[in-house]
């Protein structure tokens, strides 16, 4: 009793493991496909060699499944919905074992909406699939066109804004998460009424365990002066608790602007929770490439990895 089954031992000596016992047949290589050793007290059709026993056969087998995402189509005609928000406001299941695509065909859509968790949103056309929002100017501060405020990937798109404050606005405490946005650009036009008004593609808020990726974007702005390409903060982290942090910025476009990042301290967070890299991008900025703003009195709370970048002035 309590035997332990072995097989397959390609050495030609070996000690026989406790409480095992074990057969030797030695026979010539060419014997191999034709011999047949079974125990038992019945006998059995003849197993050509090499033969594998059908997964079917074993009990307790489960094959693995890959989870596929959850595809709805987004178009000016014939898709599933006609807008963004609307396909967002039909999910309420996505999880981390059940993502959703929503995939938006070639067109111009006038929207404005909040991600949702495990929701991607990926366009056909990164300069055909254009998502574009206008508000109001003295509603400015309250107004973007995607706050991007979750575990998800938006990609191939041309988001644009007049009148608010950003094209994409990521700067919410909603939990630990990636946000992926690649092969985006992120324009804004400023304002219809107040030629003035300096208008940043990205703002961004980090709170702990969040983290933002941002690759082969374009960030464009109408060349007034005060605009960033990036303008990126964290946030007090007594409220989330004190967790890492980080931003990749990696081979983007920045044009239009007066700085090209613009890195903010916030004050009572530490600066070895907030890593910021910016690797390969090329920047077109009238004055500086990094500004800092100190304007909370605090000392600078980011490491700034500076990698690659080429940087004009003009």
């Amino acid at each position: 009793s309590n035997k332990v089954f072995i097989s397959m031992i390609p050495a030609k000596t070996f000690t026989t493991p406790l409480n095992a016992a074990f057969v030797r047949i030695s026979m010539k290589n060419e014997d191999v496909p034709f011999t047949q050793l079974e125990v038992g007290i019945t006998s059995s059709s003849f197993e050509t060699f090499g033969n594998k026993i059908p997964a079917d056969s074993i009990t307790g087998l489960t094959d693995p499944t890959i989870n596929a995402k959850v595809r709805i189509i987004v178009a000016p005609s014939g898709g599933q919905y006609a807008s963004i928000s609307t396909a967002l406001a039909s999910i309420t299941d996505a999880s981390e074992d059940k993502r959703y695509e929503i995939y938006v065909k070639k067109g111009t859509y006038t929207d404005t909406f909040r991600t949702k968790p495990y929701v991607d949103i990926i366009g056909e056309d990164k300069y055909k699939t254009i998502i574009s929002f206008t508000g109001v100017y003295s509603e400015w501060v309250n107004l973007s066109t995607i706050f991007a405020e979750s575990e998800c990937t938006i990609k191939n798109l041309t988001v644009e804004t007049t009148d608010a404050k950003y094209p994409i606005h990521a700067d919410k405490a909603t939990g630990k998460w990636t946000l992926t946005i690649e092969n985006v650009r992120m324009i804004h036009h400023g304002s219809l009424t107040n030629p003035t008004a300096a208008g940043t593609p990205i703002g961004i808020g980090l709170y702990p365990y969040q983290h933002i990726v941002l690759k082969y974007c374009e960030m464009i702005s109408n060349g007034v002066f005060g605009a960033s390409g990036v303008f990126f903060h964290n946030q007090d982290s007594t409220a989330a608790g004190n967790g890492y942090r980080s931003l990749r910025v990696e081979q983007c476009k920045i044009s239009g602007v007066t700085y090209g990042f613009r890195p903010n301290s916030l004050s009572k967070v530490h600066d070895q929770d907030n890593d910021a890299y910016i690797v390969n991008n090329v920047v077109k900025a009238t004055h500086q490439e990094f500004y800092y703003d100190y304007a909370n009195g605090d000392t600078d709370s980011w490491h700034i990895f500076d990698i690659g970048n080429k940087y004009t002035q003009g």
